[in-house]
């Protein structure tokens, strides 16, 4: 292999590698490889471990769309907020909880430190994204001194315009005018780094070309920089985590600048519900399947062998806030909505093992 097939297949491995993306069993991935057709991708141990999977991004213009929706880590009930959600994303079963349970009291303090759901000035529960953590912290901090009727409507409040598909769409424009801009000096980036750089190489020579492809990839770099920054600066509180450290890479391994949207994606998709969005993006058989199934471990969980009966019932509360408020916006659109079975509140079950769950739903939004 000649010294210039050598430098771009280093570049293709390197700039591959970033297109791999981590599913973990929270996560639930949207992923649009030309912008048309979406799929979901889940945790799934026959294609990857007990942890998660990896998910391949579209490595090539216009580099494909994606959404990382996350299901929530903590379940609230008009009487209790716990770090447990009973939920499960694909064939791995539930990630790690700790099942801290925080009661809502009249004097017990409720707030966020970037991702994190702060009670009483401790950590309680890493939410994952800033923009959810500080809208459970102002519900909590909001009804702590309410009648119990009253939190629980406001906790109803909470998840209709959590689920609403009208609040999702509106957010899913924005998150597209706000990746336009990059979108377009990434792929300017693709073909300078993998048409014009390989073509000087044979036409000047590779010592000519590291010098001009230095200086590519020093510029890119930073201008790559400059951008995410701009970034930055507009929605300070969903880039923090990790800021320093994604711009490192960038200035360090200019080639990670190329999927500077899939970070930006992301990053402010990370606080959408994958129900809603599976409404907007999934189009036939795949929004039925993948709709049934949510739905279907809503109402009949795989219960946990080993947790405290007053965590178990909060987590259960939440899953029937969640049906009883995704029933009432299917009413409200132009097909008829299904009536859903209520969420068993046995909770003598969890101590048998896990029970079956139902497929028998048909999805929503058809």
């Amino acid at each position: 292999m000649t010294d210039g097939g050598q430098l771009l297949l280093v570049l293709i491995l390197v700039y591959l590698s970033g297109c791999l993306k981590w599913v973990d069993r929270r996560t639930i991935l949207f992923v649009s490889w030309f912008g048309g057709r979406w799929k979901t991708a889940v945790a799934d141990y026959r294609w990857g471990n007990g942890s998660g999977r990896l998910s391949l991004l579209n490595p090539l213009p216009p580099l494909g769309c994606f959404c990382a929706t996350r299901l929530l880590p903590v379940s609230i009930s008009p009487s209790l907020v716990v770090a447990y959600n009973i939920q499960t994303s694909g064939n791995s079963g539930r990630p790690p909880q700790s099942g801290k349970a925080a009661k809502i009291l009249s004097n017990a303090k409720f707030s966020h430190s970037g991702e994190e759901l702060m009670v009483d000035g401790r950590r309680f529960c890493d939410i994952g994204d800033a923009e959810t953590a500080r809208r459970i912290a102002e519900l909590l901090e909001k009804t702590k001194k309410c009648d119990t009727a009253d939190r629980e409507r406001a906790i109803l409040e909470f998840w209709e315009d959590r689920l609403d598909p009208a609040r999702t769409a509106k957010r899913m424009l924005t998150l597209k005018a706000e990746c336009g801009t990059a979108r377009m000096v990434c792929i300017q980036l693709f073909f300078v780094f993998f048409a014009v750089v390989p073509l000087s190489t044979l036409r000047f020579g590779l010592n000519l070309t590291v010098l001009f492809g230095g200086a590519v990839m020093v510029l890119s770099g930073v201008l790559a920089c400059a951008l995410f920054y701009s970034y930055y600066r507009r929605h300070r509180d969903i880039f923090k985590r990790g800021f320093c450290g994604d711009l490192t890479k960038m200035l360090l391994c200019p080639l990670s600048a190329l999927r500077m949207t899939d970070l930006i994606m992301e990053k402010m998709s990370a606080s959408f519900d994958p129900l809603p969005l599976s409404a907007l993006l999934l189009r036939g058989g795949a929004k039925e399947k993948f709709q049934a199934e949510y739905l279907a471990d809503l109402a009949k969980p795989e219960m946990p062998d080993r947790l405290d009966r007053t965590v178990l019932e909060t987590c259960i509360w939440q899953n029937n806030a969640i049906l009883k408020t995704w029933t009432g916006i299917a009413a409200r659109q132009p097909l008829p909505a299904h009536q859903l079975p209520p969420v068993k509140t046995d909770t003598r079950s969890a101590a048998r093992g896990a029970i079956g769950r139902c497929r028998a739903f048909s999805g929503f939004f058809a």
